[in-house]
């Protein structure tokens, strides 16, 4: 199916999100060559698009992808030199931390679909996203310290979630760059698809996501969130209540 362009360019300054609907998929571009560094304008852009999915009835699910051989290469690191005060830093930082927050708590599926290198800020944008995509040939990574920095937009702790402390604090303070075969096998990534035809399978993905009912795709989103930070019992509670407030009928 051919994208119907829904916004033809959102601009900030010379940052760019485009926004395409493939029925009830929207796909989020991030635009700005060559190597789409974010930027506060890109990430503002990002909220409106997380908003707008959350709110449309019409959108089920939304896939996050880099324009060209990129998926992104970070944040742009002339933007954080350039902090004219500790305050302005400090408020990019937390504008930043709470786009990914949004999309990490989204009740509809965000799909990163890495079709090239995915580092620093780019990494931590997708490691909020729900599902995460990518090519057998990209690579992954944070590199931040050996530029002085630190991964500042939540990839500390989300990355330490998903692999454990000790391959994050390999990733980390090494900068290693995985490989997608190594991202997959320390469950960083959920699929490695070819190159060939990756946007086509991610697709294709998606949309056996939309062949299961919205409804119950999103309390599996907002169960298994809970059952990060509640203990078992708690999340059996919970999932009770759930299906029982779901037949209709009162326990």
């Amino acid at each position: 199916m051919s994208p119907r362009m829904m916004n033809a360019a959102m601009s900030d300054t010379d940052c760019r999100l485009e926004t395409m609907e493939h029925g009830r998929i929207l796909v989020v571009t991030l635009d700005r060559a060559p190597h789409n560094a974010l930027t506060p304008g890109m990430l503002a852009v990002l909220a409106d698009a997380v908003e707008r999915v959350a709110e449309s009835p019409d959108i089920h699910l939304a896939i996050l992808r880099g324009n060209g051989a990129v998926f992104s290469k970070g944040y742009d690191v002339g933007v954080i030199r350039g902090h004219a005060s500790p305050v302005e830093h400090r408020h990019e930082l937390l504008m930043g931390n709470d786009v990914c927050s949004r999309l990490c708590a989204s009740r509809k599926p965000w799909i990163a679909a890495i079709d090239g290198p995915c580092l620093g800020g780019g990494l931590e944008l997708a490691l909020a996203c729900q599902f995460r995509l990518c090519q057998e040939r990209v690579r992954l990574g944070l590199p931040e310290l050996a530029q002085g920095l630190l991964p500042g937009l939540g990839g500390i702790h989300r990355l330490t979630r998903l692999v454990g402390r000790a391959r994050a604090l390999d990733v980390i303070v090494t900068g290693a760059l995985l490989t997608a075969d190594e991202a997959l096998q320390a469950g960083l990534v959920h699929r490695v698809l070819p190159k060939a035809g990756f946007f086509d399978a991610v697709l294709s993905f998606a949309r056996g996501i939309l062949a299961v009912d919205n409804g119950l795709v999103q309390e599996v989103l907002r169960l298994t969130e809970l059952a990060e930070r509640l203990g078992d019992q708690a999340c059996v509670l919970e999932t009770v209540e759930t299906i029982v407030r779901r037949t209709g009928r009162p326990a």
